[in-house]
């Protein structure tokens, strides 16, 4: 069971909205306020299931909000890499058989949370 100190550590509040986000994981590295982080989205209620969003922004839970407000179901964060945005080419590149051209939007990709999480993390940690 995780302590509440763990509980808040994932949670980031949209600057713009003030709404409270919950994401699976919290990978840091050293950033500043201009870099762009790398996430992994995804849409709740089973709306587009197995489909994720792999995209890069300052601010994640702001273009979450942004997203909600285009499509029309909830709008997840699942995973943020922090300061890992200049590896959203490589990771997009790495995934492109999975890419789903249908989807509303770009950069969604037919993976499951889990998997596009590990495909992010053989790109940005290769052995």
């Amino acid at each position: 069971m995780q302590s509440n100190a763990s509980k808040k550590k994932n949670l980031i509040e949209c600057p713009k909205c003030k709404r409270i986000m919950r994401t699976c994981c919290d990978i840091e590295a050293s950033s500043s306020e201009d870099d762009h982080h790398l996430y992994v989205m995804s849409a709740s209620d089973g709306y587009l299931p197995g489909l994720v969003k792999i995209g890069r922004s300052k601010n994640p839970a702001e273009r979450a909000c942004q997203l909600q407000e285009q499509m029309p179901f909830h709008i997840e964060i699942d995973c943020i890499y922090y300061g890992k945005g200049d590896h959203e080419k490589a990771v997009h590149e790495a995934l492109e058989v999975f890419r789903v051209r249908s989807a509303p939007g770009k950069e969604w990709f037919e993976l499951s949370k889990r998997q596009a999480c590990e495909a992010i993390a053989r790109v940005l940690f290769p052995e």
